[in-house]
């Protein structure tokens, strides 16, 4: 199974929005690394952690952003 990276951001009372897809996490860090700033200037991070798999979750204030694997179905799969 093919896995691409989804940065994800939003407030924890309203939910979230995709932000980029990308093919492999370090694609994707520069994007965090500047999103992540935006929270850090705005609320400071009060929370960051780095799940088993690679990804990686900051929050502030009631921000979050999180760069998660996710598996892409490429194939027809029969049941």
């Amino acid at each position: 199974m093919t896995t691409v990276w989804i940065l994800m951001k939003g407030e924890r009372s309203e939910g979230g929005e995709v932000l980029e897809v990308f093919a492999d996490r370090d694609l994707a860090l520069g994007r965090f690394v500047e999103e992540a700033r935006i929270v850090d200037r705005t609320f400071g991070i009060a929370n960051a952690r780095q799940a088993d798999d690679g990804g990686v979750h900051i929050a502030g204030g009631c921000d979050w952003l999180s760069l998660q694997p996710h598996g892409v179905t490429t194939r027809l799969q029969l049941a």
